[in-house]
């Protein structure tokens, strides 16, 4: 009997977890976006960069791969792991500092650095601007439920010490300056609505994509650009010189609009050189005037999905 399209789809994408492509979740691609159109607001303290999509997307990762738990308060003092078809209170998801850099497939990411990235995750507060946005509480495409007035952080995050989560502790000692101190382990608790709506996404196919390990070693303000509008796939970005610096995390206004300007096309030349989109200058490049530039281009034809199409050839 022939496959149905959804269960082709499910098979290519459980292939290509098993061949070890990075699996990323949209919601983070759609916060980045909505950033960049004043709808979605991140507490002052924290910058929705490039490292906060790192840590989140190698999350992401493990639990796309099943590599989480769930638990259920049956009573005020009673906790016990969630079962097959039951909703869990909170998942937690455990990161060995191994896992991570492997993830991002980079060995120049510190033990230090490492737990200053994972250690920001709980800072950052979201908040819907002007009362409503849509926020991804939805495991379909682009298919976003509004929410008014909506205030959290993503998850909690501990670190396993001698003390507090004991049995997660990494048995790597570490080398160099830290030399016999154990590698950190991060526990991240996603116990809110978005917290939680982001695990069952990753858990999806129709709340994740594939991503291409490569953009992790471009330049950051590339990387942040690429990451907020991957959610959009297939359709056509145009964004102006306000939003590419406010999805860059860019002082707006600028004093000097021509750099600004001259900034926004080394980044999209980046993007486009490394294939990630489809982009011309002379034809994507639309404004007279410097201070009413903006750019219309694509992600280039299957850049997310990619990996799915080699491992089921």
């Amino acid at each position: 009997m022939k496959k149905s399209k959804k269960e082709r789809g499910e098979e290519k994408f459980k292939k290509a977890i098993l061949a070890g492509a990075r699996i990323t979740e949209k919601s983070l691609s759609k916060i980045g976006w909505d950033i960049a159109h004043d709808k979605i607001k991140i507490s002052l303290e924290i910058k929705w960069d490039y490292q906060i999509y790192w840590a989140l997307q190698c999350v992401a990762n493990l639990i796309a791969k099943e590599k989480y738990f769930g638990q259920i308060f049956n009573t005020p003092t009673e906790i016990r792991f969630a079962k097959f078809h039951e909703e869990p209170h909170r998942y937690f998801v455990v990161v060995e500092y191994k896992t991570f850099i492997n993830f991002l497939g980079r060995k120049d990411i510190s033990t230090e650095k490492a737990t200053e990235i994972f250690l920001k995750l709980p800072d950052i507060i979201l908040t819907a601007k002007d009362g409503k946005t849509k926020i991804p509480f939805c495991l379909a495409n682009n298919n976003w439920t509004d929410i008014n007035l909506y205030k959290d952080n993503i998850c909690g995050v501990a670190v396993a010490t001698k003390t507090y989560h004991t049995e997660h502790r990494s048995e790597r000692k570490m080398k160099g300056k830290g030399v016999g101190k154990e590698e950190p382990v991060f526990i991240l608790i996603f116990s809110n609505d978005y917290g939680k709506a982001f695990v069952e996404n990753a858990m999806n196919r129709k709340g994740a994509q594939l991503q291409d390990h490569r953009l992790f070693r471009l330049d950051p303000k590339a990387q942040e650009l690429f990451q907020a509008i991957r959610w959009r796939e297939s359709q056509r970005i145009i964004l102006n010189t306000e939003q590419i610096s406010k999805t860059c995390g860019f002082v707006w206004p600028t004093s000097n609009i021509r750099e600004r300007v001259s900034r926004i096309r080394k980044i999209l030349g980046i993007l486009k050189d490394n294939g990630f989109i489809n982009y011309d200058q002379k034809s994507c490049e639309k404004g007279k005037e410097m201070g009413r530039k903006a750019w219309i281009f694509y992600i280039a034809k299957r850049k997310i999905e990619r990996l799915t199409d080699q491992v089921s050839n």
